[in-house]
């Protein structure tokens, strides 16, 4: 089973903390979060679609969320967005890694 993301709420809290958001880009980020993962889930329930077209969908989901967060951040919260991403991103690598060696499960 895939894990989930965090309610759109906490998203947005941990991205105002990490980010040092004001309470007006926190207000504007939320809905976008909330409709990302509302968008996510219509996709995910719908079992009839290919999934080749699904993951292409989820790719237009999630690149339109990014740019619609990146338009509410200055430049320094951009640059901190990023260094975030890319963090996430290498502990995901990891992750994978790490549960592809001496995995029997397969």
């Amino acid at each position: 089973m895939q894990r989930r993301n965090p309610a759109p709420q906490r998203q947005a809290k941990a991205l105002a903390r990490k980010l040092q958001l004001t309470a007006q880009q926190t207000a504007a980020i939320e809905p976008i979060l909330q409709q990302r993962m509302q968008q996510m889930e219509q996709l995910r329930s719908n079992s009839s679609m290919d999934p080749r077209a699904r993951r292409r969908q989820m790719r237009g989901i999630r690149q339109d969320s990014e740019r619609q967060l990146r338009a509410v951040l200055s430049d320094h919260q951009l640059q901190l967005y990023e260094q975030l991403r890319q963090d996430m991103r290498q502990r995901h690598l990891e992750q994978k890694a790490s549960a592809g060696e001496g995995d029997d499960a397969g």
